[in-house]
């Protein structure tokens, strides 16, 4: 896995380091080497060498890092924070995508956040950002997104965006998103958050009856728990489609769910225990006992 030795600073490399990296200079790839000497060996590689390389995802990442200052103005004071989160949340639950990674390390989680609660975005916990509305917590999500195994084929329905983290996360790896959400305040939450990242839509609508208007979607993620996946969502999806939520069994417990279609047919599997706060707009209809 990838050894963090110290805090990333951006500064300390700088745009100039950072590309002549990307364009091979002093590449030393090879188990228990660092990939990136150059940059002053902010990173080891004793298990992934093919992730060291000019044009690996640790040069991505870093790049990303460099970037990401034209697109998020405020994003450089959390990047120790960021880094913490990959290294202490994600990376520890089994995610090991290089790519789902690089997309977490690259995002600035408190641009989605209040201002007020910029200082906790990086915590493991779902964070709020509206009135029974909330930022996933960050290795659930990770964990979801990685099972979606994204690429730039795939267009993505992202369902109950919120204030757009996921939404983000997932433009790093597929070719679009549709960022669906109901509460006109998130809309234009997402929107202004959203500004200048490449490849995603916002939409308002009916979080449950999805957006028919850009289906099929190759991947379809639900950002909260739901008591069921409404048969409207998964509609939407193709053949091979791939839809990930987090649904609360008959016992009140939350499960990460991975659904595909294959020859037609929906079916699922159980991912891992997950507790989520609850996404309105899925909320069960009353049914009448005789």
């Amino acid at each position: 896995m990838l050894a963090l030795l110290s805090d990333v600073s951006v500064t300390a490399w700088g745009q100039g380091r950072a590309e002549g990296l990307a364009a091979g200079g002093g590449w030393a790839p090879g188990a228990g080497i660092n990939c990136l000497q150059a940059a002053g060996g902010i990173y080891t590689d004793p298990g992934f060498s093919s992730v060291c390389g000019p044009n690996g995802p640790v040069a991505r990442i870093f790049l990303r890092l460099v970037s990401i200052r034209s697109v998020y103005p405020m994003a450089a004071d959390y990047t120790a924070a960021r880094v913490n989160m990959i290294e202490g949340q994600i990376r520890p639950n089994k995610v090991t995508d290089p790519f789902v990674v690089e997309a977490f390390l690259a995002i600035p989680r408190e641009r989605f956040v209040p201002e007020a609660l910029a200082g906790v975005a990086y915590v493991d916990e779902d964070v709020p950002v509206a009135p029974g509305r909330y930022l996933m917590e960050p290795m659930v999500l990770a964990r979801l997104v990685q099972e979606l195994s994204l690429t730039r084929a795939d267009k993505v329905l992202a369902v109950g965006v919120g204030t757009g983290y996921a939404a983000a996360i997932m433009a790093e790896m597929a070719g679009s998103v549709v960022a669906l959400e109901s509460d006109p305040a998130l809309v234009e939450a997402a929107r202004k958050a959203l500004a200048g990242v490449a490849g995603v839509t916002v939409v308002q609508g009916d979080l449950a009856a999805g957006h028919p208007a850009k289906a099929p979607y190759g991947a379809i993620l639900i950002d909260g728990s739901v008591p069921e996946v409404p048969a409207s969502l998964l509609d939407q999806l193709p053949e091979g489609g791939r839809l990930v939520a987090v649904v609360i069994n008959a016992a009140g417990l939350g499960e990460a769910r991975y659904y595909r279609k294959v020859g037609g047919v929906v079916s699922h599997r159980i991912l891992f225990d997950a507790a989520v706060r609850p996404l309105p707009g899925f909320e069960r209809r009353a049914e009448f006992v005789f």
